[in-house]
């Protein structure tokens, strides 16, 4: 019994040493892994804060685009609005001016018109003022003719502006149609 118990104490003592060199192994060993694990854990942490930074800067960016294309939209949409008030009052002018057109192509005819007509009144009125005037020198010739001796007549005939009756002349004879006096 006793190779038996002395057998188990050398294997005891061989577990004993194996033990304190398994520990001192594990010791030496948990030693670069925590130091790893530290220096993982700040990679991870680094990592970590990289991709969250990233994730903030997409979102930054994407709100930003979205601001400027609604300011955009905003833009073009009053400017639209801009654009089509515009095109109205260019149609509403080009229908004025269509219209203004028009009239001032009446205005063109019946300006045509009145002088042709103004034309004709003018003829009509000279017609009229060479019969008037041709009356006046029949009735001035008739009256002259009843006032005057024979001799005075004859020599009226010749030059009527010249003496009458022995005396110059200084116009047409008083009373006369054409002078409007009586």
């Amino acid at each position: 019994m006793s190779a038996v118990i002395e057998t188990l104490q050398q294997k005891t003592e061989d577990h004993g040493r194996k033990i304190t060199d398994l520990q001192e192994n594990s010791y030496q060993t948990k030693r670069p892994l925590l130091l790893l694990a530290t220096l993982e854990n700040r990679h991870f942490r680094i990592v970590a804060a990289i991709i969250a930074l990233v994730i903030l800067l997409a979102a930054a960016f994407v709100f930003h685009e979205q601001a400027n294309r609604r300011s955009e939209e905003q833009n073009n949409a009053s400017l639209q609005t801009d654009i089509d008030g515009l095109n109205s009052n260019l149609r509403t002018s080009g229908a004025q001016l269509t219209e203004l057109d028009s009239r001032v192509t009446k205005l063109d005819t019946l300006i045509s018109e009145m002088d042709s007509r103004v034309t004709g009144m003018g003829d009509s009125v000279q017609e009229r003022l060479n019969s008037i005037d041709d009356q006046a020198e029949s009735l001035d010739g008739r009256v002259t003719n009843l006032r005057a001796p024979p001799s005075a007549v004859r020599q009226r005939q010749r030059d009527p502006w010249t003496e009458v009756a022995g005396k110059p002349a200084s116009g047409p004879p008083r009373g006369s149609y054409c002078y409007g006096q009586q």
